[in-house]
């Protein structure tokens, strides 16, 4: 699995189109929220009011996931989770049902299923992390996507307390869940101008470079930038990334098997 391009809610434009006079209220206000920071407004008092604190939408792909929003996501959890590339041993996957409805978790469910098996380290370091972090439960939900049969959205709603109580407003949140999804995969797109399209191929060459262990002035000549470029590239991408340092960045992608395109 490669890791994936990690998206704040700038990064993201609603796309123009008629008014959505019958959409629920939620979807209405997304979509007419041109500001990212009103839409953080929205989405934040729409999570208080269902229950939780933190949501994470992420796009998935038989490879693992290319994109993942983490304008809400819990900030500690979402930078471990995909260093350490628990994609792949998260337990509360066993938790979704089959039928793509959603689904309860908590905290104290991974814990005693790690208890109960034969868990691996990275599957006892998940568990412990997730109490770390504060996080009790939540719920997850799988959409399709317009992309194909290859590729789904996964909505994580969780909270800092035991999240299967909301079955009592299990509308909300899937009302929630709905329309959260349907403005990310109908009514927005990742803004192209933020990187740059053709940055982001030059920003790939210098994560290579950088994984091979690289200093800035090598990377500057070898691809034909001044050093300040560079430093602004690896910006970028440990800001992507989820990396608290350039070494963080380039053992990011050692771990997860190198890249394999641009996502």
């Amino acid at each position: 699995m490669t890791m994936p391009i990690l998206l704040e809610e700038e990064h993201l434009q609603a796309l123009p189109g008629p008014r959505l006079t019958h959409a629920p209220e939620l979807l209405r206000r997304l979509t007419a929220s041109e500001d990212p920071r009103e839409r953080r407004r929205v989405l934040g008092e729409a999570l208080e009011r269902a229950g939780f604190q933190w949501l994470g939408y992420g796009r998935i792909r038989s490879t693992g996931t290319t994109h993942f929003l983490r304008s809400h996501a819990h900030p500690e959890w979402t930078q471990r989770y995909f260093s350490e590339g628990w994609e792949s041993i998260d337990l509360r996957m066993a938790c979704r049902r089959p039928d793509h409805l959603p689904r309860g978790w908590s905290t104290a469910d991974v814990q005693a299923r790690v208890s109960s098996v034969n868990a691996s380290p990275a599957q006892h370091a998940f568990a412990q992390h997730l109490r770390h972090c504060g996080i009790g439960g939540g719920m997850l939900f799988r959409f399709p996507s317009l992309a194909g049969n290859d590729e789904c959205a996964v909505l994580s709603l969780s909270s800092a307390s035991d999240a299967r109580h909301v079955g009592e407003a299990l509308g909300r949140c899937l009302l929630l869940a709905w329309c959260v999804h349907a403005f990310y995969e109908r009514h927005s797109r990742v803004r192209c101008a933020t990187d740059g399209c053709a940055d982001w191929r030059t920003r790939m060459d210098v994560l290579r470079a950088l994984a091979q262990g690289r200093s800035n002035k090598q990377i500057a000549a070898s691809l034909g930038l001044s050093i300040h470029s560079v430093e602004h590239h690896v910006r970028v991408l440990r800001r992507r990334f989820g990396a608290v340092n350039r070494v963080a960045l380039a053992q990011a992608v050692a771990c997860r098997g190198g890249l394999s395109g641009e996502g």
